[in-house]
């Protein structure tokens, strides 16, 4: 009966802390150079799948960049996506998932400069 009360609780808490992640994402990332801002607008698509998630990022749903390097804890996810075709880029996002609601960073590294981005986009 104790083994049983334990694999309940441990149960109950995984299913409390794992908050469903799938679905799109769309809104817009804030650029900020040479004292002015600019909104760009994106789309994260994630997918989950018997454990196994599955990103893709990009500005519209018809040029999507497949993530690699995902990492999940809880509510926060953390992956790499090379965009652009002509001109390839490394992005690396570091957000987390709150209701409806995917916000934090993407760190873009491009023709040597490097700079960070906050980004927030809401659940379609």
């Amino acid at each position: 009966m104790r083994f049983s009360r334990l694999a309940f609780l441990a149960c109950l808490t995984t299913a409390l802390f794992a908050q469903e992640v799938s679905g799109s994402y769309a809104g817009t990332i804030t650029i900020e150079e040479d004292g002015s801002s600019r909104a760009e607008k994106g789309l994260i698509i994630i997918k989950e799948s018997a454990g196994t998630l599955t990103i893709s990022a990009g500005p519209t749903p018809s040029e999507q960049y497949t993530a690699r390097n995902i990492q999940r804890d809880g509510a926060s996810l953390k992956f790499e996506v090379t965009a652009g075709v002509e001109n390839p880029h490394l992005l690396k996002f570091d957000v987390s998932v709150r209701d409806t609601t995917l916000s934090g960073t993407v760190t873009s590294h491009r023709e040597g400069k490097t700079r960070t981005l906050a980004l927030e986009f809401k659940k379609q």
